[in-house]
C-alpha cells in the first residue's frame, strides 16, 4: 500500500524538525518521567515474577539438593582442618619455652 502524495505533503508540513525540537524542549521533563515510569514498571515485574512465580522442576530440584550437599560437605572438612589447625596452635602456645640463655647477664646457660 501506498501513501498519497498529498498525505505525504501535509505530513511534512505537521511534523517539521523545528516543531519537534520546541516540543520535546517543552515535555522533555514528562517524556523522562513516563520513561522512568515504564523502566520501573519493567523492573517491578521481573522482580515480582522472580520471586513469586518462579517454578522449579523436579529435575532442577533434584540437581539443587545434590549439589548443596556436596558444597555442605565439602565445607564441613575444610571447617574438620581448621579446627585441627586451631588446635594444634593453641598446643604451641601452651608450651612454655624454655630459655637456653640468660640474655641479661651475657652468660651461655
Amino acid at each position: 500500500m501506498q501513501i498519497p502524495a498529498w498525505l505525504k505533503i501535509s505530513l511534512l508540513e505537521k511534523f517539521s524538525s523545528r516543531k519537534l525540537i520546541f516540543a520535546w524542549y517543552k515535555h522533555y521533563k514528562l517524556g523522562f518521567f513516563i520513561l522512568f515510569l515504564v523502566v520501573l514498571g519493567i523492573g517491578g515485574y521481573a522482580w515480582y515474577y522472580s520471586l513469586y512465580r518462579y517454578t522449579w522442576t523436579e529435575q532442577q530440584k533434584k540437581e539443587y539438593l545434590e549439589t548443596y550437599y556436596k558444597e555442605t560437605s565439602f565445607k564441613e572438612t575444610k571447617f574438620k582442618a581448621l579446627i585441627e589447625n586451631l588446635k594444634q596452635r593453641e598446643e604451641d602456645h601452651k608450651a612454655v619455652p624454655e630459655l637456653s640463655r640468660d640474655l641479661f647477664s651475657g652468660k651461655n646457660l
